[in-house]
This record gives structure tokens, sequence and C-alpha cells, in this order.
């Protein structure tokens, strides 16, 4: 029932204040793969613009919420959009779902959202389902202060 709330609107569902604002606004939309290969390229400098792609799965990790490009969120070619708490409080309060259900509404969802684009060093990985810290990585994320910044197609 939720998830048809959200879902329900046609287009691009802009979850914030009309459109999507933010600095450095590409003309073009960067995917997913090419978001983690010019973070790369760029590293340790972000890569700012507008970024699409399909929600492939998502999660939560204390109280961030998590899309991810790619099935699993280990993959060194995953590009996260991580939602800090506040952002998604917001959002559960313009699209009316509650916010333990939220990610899983954005799942198979394309998505937009403007920022940077940034290599993050993993030192210590662990979560409950995965046992005791695995070897350190570097992820691909974006993150979301503001839930102006993010939309769905």
């Amino acid at each position: 029932m939720e998830r048809r709330r959200f879902l329900a609107a046609g287009g691009l569902l802009i979850l914030g204040g009309g459109r999507l604002a933010g600095p450095a606004q590409a003309e073009e939309l960067i995917g997913a793969d090419q978001a983690v290969t010019l973070a790369r390229a760029a590293y340790p400098e972000p890569v700012t613009g507008k970024f699409a792609f399909t929600v492939q799965s998502t999660g939560r990790f204390g109280q961030n919420l998590f899309l991810n490009s790619r099935e699993k969120w280990q993959d060194p070619d995953n590009l996260a959009v991580v939602i800090w708490p506040e952002a998604a409080e917001t959002l559960a309060l313009r699209t009316g779902l509650r916010l333990d259900s939220l990610a899983d509404a954005f799942e198979g969802r394309s998505i937009q959202v403007v920022g940077a684009a940034k290599r993050v060093w993993i030192a210590n990985p662990r979560t409950k389902d995965l046992g005791p810290a695995r070897k350190p990585y570097f992820a691909t994320n974006i993150y979301v202060e503001n839930a102006d910044r993010l939309g769905v197609v």
C-alpha cells in the first residue's frame, strides 16, 4: 500500500521543493558506471554533477539509507546514494511512507541525484549479517543531506 502511494506519480517525481538543485549541475546525466570511473580517476577529489541510475538494492546502516546501483553493495563498481537521517525524514514526510520502509520503495526505480560522487575508504566494514570485520575497501558514495537533491523518474 505504501509503495503504491510513493510510485503513483508519473514522470519525474521531485521529492523536494520542485526541482533538482545543486552545485555544478551537469548538462548531461552521469550514469553509475561512469560516475565510479570518474571518481576513481579524480580521487581524492569528488566528481560533481547530476547522476542517474536504477536502484538495484537498498539498505540501512545506522540511521543512513543506502540506494545502490548494484545488487551487492560490496561490488567495487557500486555507486551508493547515502541518504542522511534528516533528508530521509523529510522524504518520508513528503511521500507519506514510514521511515523504516522508505529505502525499499526506491528499489527498481530510476533515480536522479545532484551531488558529488566521492571515493571513500571503508576501513573496518562490519554489519550484523556479515559478522566480524572484513577487508577494507574503497566505496563510491553520493551523500544526500538535503531531500531536494533526489528525484525519482
